[in-house]
């Protein structure tokens, strides 16, 4: 019997509000039908989600809520606020396709692509979704920190704190929910669920995410589980002015993100399930050790590296650049931007799993003063960096393995709806493979129908099995909504 029922309506509109109208009608339609293959009636969604395409102003996407507001009303079956979130992001994956702006790989490769997508049809460019998801056995709870680039440490507890409110979730009385309808084997309860927007990248910073998911993981504990992806308002103007220029990637501008018809900038987002279905998680890097490791010594600030093994940090990581990569000293010294570009390709420094099973990637970002090396995630002293590679094949890997790692968390492979975050960077290494994430993940679950719905992300946020939350970059995280009970045990289904 399936327990969650999803809408996912897309349009490539040129016009905003004319495309959102579109979307959101497709998703209460295929919603509907989902619910009447069950034999149901239709009922509004737990939550909706609306994900656009940067270019559009904030007045266009508070006009464009209002649309999804207007097909879907403002309460849920409960007479509660119905909750709409999203964002600005740089792509994302629906109906098994992905939808981007080809501006993103340069105006000779968004010409040649965009020619190709008029011949190739499963290839689509720019648009925006709007996701509708149904549960009797679901509650959400969402909630939104701001000013994130200020206190982002504060803006994770605000976040937090609200979706805890809004939850309206009682774990006495799902307990005996379950009961009433018959389960006799109740066996465990499973920590709460979730998933977080984040401000990405922007002219004023670098990731937030670390310091995000620390203040959450020192109030929440180990009760709740998270992953999530930054997004993005486009690429920026790179002879404009702003401190994230200074950086070298070339500038992002700081995206929109929505919540319950109010447009933000610089905002995290947390959405919180309260569920009686299991949920699994799985993250995936695949990243490939050289041997090479080095240690963090000597910090100037959390996002600037002093010193490696005692020594300059930028003389040290031109040597292993040397070595591996095969750039040359002198050509080294002479880019500072040069960590960015070879970060691009996939060798990358990462923070070692305990066991080292598994590597998060760091993104080195520039050198400074031909001394220091600027990194795109906070760090701290006396942690230990391994030197890897993120291949196109490894990448794939990563795919599937955080799919199998998820199917693993929940010891089933019924899952009735997927949404996951996969880095841009990973479209970089992996060329036109990227495209074919979500035909991937299906391919792992063995289920074609089920819905999967992705985010192009600008950091992301996952755990490895059981270990700590983690922010990063290059990865693939996800979660899957099951049809499988927290109440059952897997030897009683």
């Amino acid at each position: 019997m399936k327990h969650t029922f999803t809408g996912i309506g897309i349009s490539q509109k040129d016009n905003l509000i004319s495309a959102t109208k579109e979307a959101a009608e497709n998703a209460k339609k295929e919603l509907t039908q989902d619910l009447k293959k069950e034999n149901k009636k239709y009922k509004n969604p737990n939550l909706l989600m609306f994900f656009s395409i940067y270019t559009h102003s904030k007045e266009e996407y508070e006009q464009a809520q209002k649309e999804i507001y207007n097909i879907f009303g403002k309460k849920n079956n409960e007479g509660n606020p119905l909750s709409l979130v999203g964002g600005e992001v740089l792509g994302f994956f629906a109906k098994d396709k992905y939808f981007f702006d080809p501006a993103l790989i340069g105006k000779m490769a968004g010409l040649a692509l965009g020619i190709i997508g008029k011949v190739i049809k499963p290839l689509k460019f720019k648009g925006v979704s709007v996701l509708a998801i149904q549960s009797d056995y679901l509650n959400v709870g969402i909630g939104i920190g701001l000013d994130a680039d200020k206190n982002p440490e504060k803006a994770g507890l605000d976040c937090i704190n609200m979706a805890f409110e809004n939850l309206r979730y009682n774990p006495s009385l799902a307990y005996m929910s379950m009961l009433q309808r018959g389960v006799k084997d109740i066996t465990k309860f499973r920590p709460l669920n979730g998933f977080l927007l984040t401000p990405g990248i922007s002219f004023k910073h670098n990731l937030l995410d670390q310091q995000i998911l620390d203040a959450i993981s020192l109030k929440t504990k180990r009760t709740l589980r998270l992953i999530g992806g930054g997004g993005s308002g486009g690429p920026g103007d790179i002879k404009g002015k702003g401190k994230f220029l200074e950086t070298g990637l070339g500038g992002f501008k700081d995206g929109y993100r929505f919540y319950n018809g109010g447009v933000y900038k610089e905002v995290v987002i947390s959405i919180i399930f309260g569920s009686e279905l299991e949920i699994g998680y799985g993250t995936g890097s695949k990243a490939k050790p050289f041997g090479e490791g080095v240690f963090i010594t000597k910090l100037k600030n959390p996002y600037v590296i002093e010193e490696l093994n005692k020594r300059p940090a930028a003389d040290v990581v031109a040597e292993i650049y040397e070595k591996y990569v095969g750039v040359k000293n002198q050509e080294f010294f002479q880019n500072p931007i040069l960590p960015a570009a070879i970060s691009g390709k996939g060798y990358v420094f990462s923070l070692p799993e305990s066991r080292g099973e598994f590597f998060w990637p760091i993104v080195f970002l520039r050198t400074i003063d031909n001394k220091y090396i600027q990194t795109v995630c906070p760090l701290q002293t006396n942690l230990g960096l391994e030197f890897v590679k993120l291949t196109k094949e490894n990448c794939i890997k990563a795919t599937t393995e955080a799919a199998q790692i998820m199917i693993d968390d929940v010891k089933s492979k019924n899952f009735e709806f997927v949404l996951f975050f996969s880095c841009g960077v990973r479209g970089q290494i992996m060329g036109k493979e990227y495209f074919k994430e979500i035909e991937k993940i299906k391919q792992v679950l063995e289920k074609k129908d089920v819905p999967v719905f992705g985010i192009c992300s600008v950091g992301e946020q996952g755990f490895y099995k059981n270990g700590p939350m983690t922010a990063s970059s290059i990865l693939i995280t996800m979660l899957g909504i099951s049809e499988e009970s927290i109440f059952i045990s897997e030897e009683a289904r």
